[in-house]
């Protein structure tokens, strides 16, 4: 999808994407990046210079699913979130930290954001049978 929006010219939509799957922020989180050296206040924010909401970030990414080949209906802000956290957990497998980095109080709240599909296990089993 960032390469979709980057196509058509869609710098904020693509920069936002990019923010919340590198940092696993929420979205609510995002009017909190400031850019001090440039000038004070929000860089992620409107024309009217007000922070940008779950709506517009979900009215963005549904624009450029057709084009990215992705389902409508897959397509949530917060899932970013959710790829944050698969992509952390299988690079460090520490889901206290993990836990820490989302702001979770629960490492049983973690958990439900890294679980994999049965499709994934699927996988992973092909694979470990195909490498004996």
């Amino acid at each position: 999808m960032v390469r979709i929006a980057n196509k058509q010219e869609k710098k904020r939509i693509a920069v936002i994407l990019q923010t919340i799957c590198a940092t696993g922020i929420r979205v609510s989180e995002l009017s909190a990046i400031t850019a001090l050296s440039i000038k004070s206040g929000m860089v992620f924010c409107t024309s009217a210079k007000k922070a940008i909401d779950h709506t517009y970030i979900w009215r963005e990414m549904k624009k450029l699913c057709e084009e990215a080949g992705i389902s409508k209906d897959k397509i949530f802000p917060h899932n970013l979130r959710h790829l944050f956290a698969k992509c952390f957990y299988q690079v460090n497998k520490d889901i206290a930290r993990l836990a820490d980095i989302l702001g979770h109080s629960s490492i049983e709240t973690t958990r439900t954001y890294i679980k994999t599909s049965l499709l994934e296990h699927r996988k992973e089993l092909v694979y470990y049978i195909i490498d004996i």
